[in-house]
């Protein structure tokens, strides 16, 4: 079956990471078949790695069973391709509107060590078919992901501990490593594995690694070095031919690594960290929190000031005001964040009142920063969300300073909204953790801003060259010494030439970097991933602003609905789409499958639409493999779920049938150009599509 080149390239272009997953029988009492093989192989094309897990389970009962796959992926990480193969028959999902499915029943409680080793986002799919007794059954999942990058060490984790979950010793383990860029590569090393064959050349290097009986009780953790010269902007870009491009911003697609050159002198931090102590934070989280409070003190640089201000139902404090970092200080410090202990409500605008006022006595060249972590929704205090938000405005706006609040929720029962309100009005940013994520977390993310040196950054493009539009991320945020911003966006086919500037201020000065890129001479086939990547910063971005909507309001759902259309249509899973359907691969695909017999439980099988884009028509193809029911209705769905066609037909026999679709609406008028979702279905069985109508 032929499938839209946005897909296609990113595959054929792009080595394949194989890995494992969870494939659950029952998430409640904690059942699942046994992981038997994985291998992996992960390419990296300037810190963007590509990465599709394959896993080899295996039904060691004795009867059939439903099974649940769920991968634990990364909040930083998009899902972009599923594929399993299920008694000899390979399949793919589709992604459309809806979110996905949850693992266990309401009402019920997952398993606490597969909840632990999913994390706080896991791709989640329901098989429908059983997996036979004795049978195998095997995933295939892709996800781009940008990869953690400080001070020149670009990081790769692999989630492969299953240390809680009691799996045996696996048949084997390969992994194929490849890495490309447009910086020499110094040094590479693959965590646990000494022996991994590791070979460096210039801007590329590769790892390879072959494991017989894996005991899975680790992660797959690489970490690569760059050399610190000659920084300033990389540019990569691509263009893709435009009846595969699913919209009109332009085919060109371009990504720019901005990393200036470090000067001598760092910004003056005023830092407070703000630390929710009610009773949600019992427990391993208040430690957690704690460890990473006493790091952030500890870390601080020589001229800082710093305070700590803790809430429950009340707010504490520290010190009255910032005090200057200094060893008694420093000490003092950690003996107060030692004695904190849980109790009482949340009281956030209490917490807020206490911290803000104090930094009216800040140096207007001083970075001013607040790190605030909670766990709970506010009980007392300020409960309501607008007039919350409000109110930390206003706090702000009277110190005269700009603050910037870095948010943290920590598990699940947090307001997302408040939190993601709270920093974007206050140049931060919002972030959602695991309870088991916490202090790493926080420590990651304050190694990051320890040294800014460059505040308020605002980008200026030159348009006299040829159109650029839709760069992401949008605003730009702060830049931190050993850090990097990585612009992606989109450009006309015409336009040649890539003229920027980022400018901010540096110890109350203003600053400027410009950079300049030949476009034409960089764009190159191998960076089609750039589309999956465009698409993964854009959805972010609006979903952004999504959650500082009222969630019913016009604005938030044409909102959604824009997020949902560029998911579908780019092939990037986000929180309103989920995978769904089983496409069965034809032979024309990687897996052949011309000498396997689907088993009489599938029915039939959708073979695709043919041609795949069309205009105006197009003809569906199915085999037939039981004709217990001949009758059969093709729905023809848009992306907002809203019937576009409905064909009725009777087959006469067992076989390859089709269907005819004129590209017409139930009103017999043109359906316009789009992606669409066709779903056959009988009384038994039911298998869903998508096609690209290309006018």
């Amino acid at each position: 079956m032929k499938k839209l080149l946005i897909v296609c390239l990113v595959l054929a272009l792009s080595a394949m990471m194989y890995a494992s997953g969870i494939l659950i029988t029952n998430a409640v009492i904690g059942t699942y078949f046994n992981l038997e093989q994985c291998n992996l192989d992960v390419s990296i094309q300037n810190q963007v790695a590509i990465t599709t897990t394959k896993a080899r389970f295996h039904n060691q009962t004795g009867s059939p069973s439903p099974t649940v796959f769920a991968f634990p992926l990364s909040p930083d990480a998009s899902a972009t391709r599923l594929k399993w193969q299920i008694n000899g028959v390979w399949h793919e999902a589709e992604i459309v509107p809806g979110s996905q499915g949850t693992i266990v029943p309401p009402g019920t409680t997952m398993n606490p060590f597969i909840e632990s080793y999913l994390g706080k986002t896991p791709v989640v799919f329901a098989i429908s078919e059983p997996l036979l007794a004795g049978a195998e059954l095997i995933f295939e999942l892709q996800y781009v992901q940008l990869l953690k990058y400080a001070n020149g060490a670009v990081s790769y984790t692999f989630p492969a501990d299953y240390r809680y979950l009691s799996n045996p010793a696996l048949d084997s383990l390969n992994v194929n490593v490849s890495i490309n860029g447009g910086r020499t590569i110094t040094d590479l090393t693959v965590e646990n594995y000494p022996n991994a064959d590791i070979q460096i050349n210039g801007n590329s290097a590769t790892a390879q690694l072959n494991v017989q009986g894996f005991i899975p009780d680790h992660n797959i953790e690489l970490t690569y070095t760059l050399a610190m010269d000659n920084l300033g902007a990389s540019t990569f870009s691509t263009v893709i031919d435009s009846q595969y491009v699913p919209d009109e911003l332009g085919d060109g697609f371009f990504m720019s690594i901005v990393e200036p050159e470090p000067s001598g002198a760092v910004i003056q931090k005023y830092f407070t960290f703000v630390m929710d102590r009610s009773t949600t934070m019992f427990g391993a989280s208040m430690e957690q929190a704690k460890n990473a409070a006493t790091y952030m003190i500890t870390n601080l640089n020589a001229g800082d000031y710093f305070n700590i201000v803790d809430f429950s139902t009340v707010a504490s404090t520290f010190a009255v005001n910032h005090v200057p970092f200094n060893e008694v200080n420093r000490n003092l410090a950690i003996a107060y964040i030692n004695n904190l202990n849980p109790q009482g409500s949340c009281n956030i605008s209490g917490a807020f009142d206490t911290a803000i006022p104090q930094f009216t006595a800040a140096p207007a060249d001083a970075a001013s920063i607040v790190v605030f972590l909670s766990k709970g929704i506010p009980g007392v205090g300020i409960v309501n969300t607008t007039a919350l938000v409000d109110h930390v405005n206003t706090l702000v706006q009277g110190t005269g300073r700009l603050i910037n609040i870095f948010c943290f929720g920590a598990g699940t029962n947090v307001n997302f909204q408040l939190l993601s309100l709270i920093s974007a009005a206050n140049s931060g940013m919002a972030t959602y953790v695991g309870l088991n994520d916490l202090e790493d977390t926080l420590i990651d993310f304050y190694v990051k801003i320890k040294n800014p040196i460059l505040l308020s950054p605002i980008l200026s493009i030159d348009q006299s060259t040829g159109t650029i539009s839709e760069v992401y991320p949008f605003p730009l945020p702060n830049l931190y010494l050993g850090t990097q911003v990585l612009l992606c966006g989109r450009y006309a086919q015409n336009t040649t030439t890539l003229s920027y500037d980022i400018n901010g201020n540096a110890l109350g000065t203003p600053v400027n970097y410009h950079y300049n890129s030949d476009l034409s001479a960089e764009a190159v086939p191998q960076n089609v991933f750039l589309m999956k990547l465009w698409a993964k910063l854009k959805i972010e971005h609006l979903l952004n602003l999504y959650y500082q909507l009222p969630p019913n309001s016009s604005a938030a759902i044409a909102l959604h609905d824009q997020i949902v259309s560029i998911s579908v249509d780019y092939g990037v899973l986000c929180t309103f789409t989920s995978f769904s359907g089983g496409e069965v691969d034809t032979p024309e695909e990687e897996h052949d499958t011309d000498d396997v017999t689907p088993p009489v439980t599938a029915g039939f099988r959708l073979l695709g639409n043919y041609p795949n884009p069309f205009n105006p028509s197009t003809v569906i193809r199915f085999e037939v493999y039981d004709t217990q029911d001949r009758d059969f209705v093709l729905n023809i769905y848009d992306l907002k779920g809203r019937l576009v066609r409905s064909i009725s037909v009777r087959v006469a026999a067992k076989g390859i049938n089709q269907i005819f679709w004129d590209g017409l609406n139930e009103d017999d008028r043109p359906a316009g150009s789009g992606v669409y979702l066709y779903q056959l279905s009988n009384r038994f069985f039911k298998q869903t599509g998508k096609m690209l109508m290309m006018k």
